[in-house]
């Protein structure tokens, strides 16, 4: 049992590495760069926040073209310079402290790129689930 939970812990902080290293390789997208592009056109998207079993829904217009710009636009995360986003909501998820960290999933699947490259489209939704 203990080596079972040790190889999902594993596979877990795998998962983070590779989606975070993916979020890193994306251009810096903080909505002050001329890199960051932007749709156009507005977009309505819905995220959960999600911990210890209550959830705060949001209802985010943007014209931002990816996730993390329109959470940063929208005050929801704090954009840096690694890539890394481990406040959300005002809630700090700190894995060397106790393995904690943000897991995003759009629709209920597992997303294969860091917020930096989820682009957006009208009426996506995604969970940011506070994970131990």
């Amino acid at each position: 049992m203990k080596i079972t939970k040790k190889i999902l812990a594993l596979v877990m902080a795998l998962l983070v590495v590779v989606t975070c290293f993916a979020g890193c390789q994306a251009k810096k997208t903080n909505g002050n760069d001329d890199v960051s592009s932007t749709q156009g056109v507005e977009v309505s998207i819905t995220v959960d926040i999600v911990k210890d079993g209550e959830t705060k829904n949001l209802i985010i217009k943007t014209d931002e073209k990816y996730l993390a710009n329109a959470l940063a636009e929208a005050g929801v995360i704090e954009y840096r310079e690694d890539g890394f986003y481990t406040t959300v909501n005002g809630i700090t998820a700190d894995y060397n402290k106790d393995g904690a960290w943000w897991c995003v999933t759009k629709s209920g699947e597992m997303t294969m790129v860091g917020m930096n490259e989820l682009e957006l489209a009208n009426g996506d939704k995604y969970e940011i689930t506070y994970t131990k």
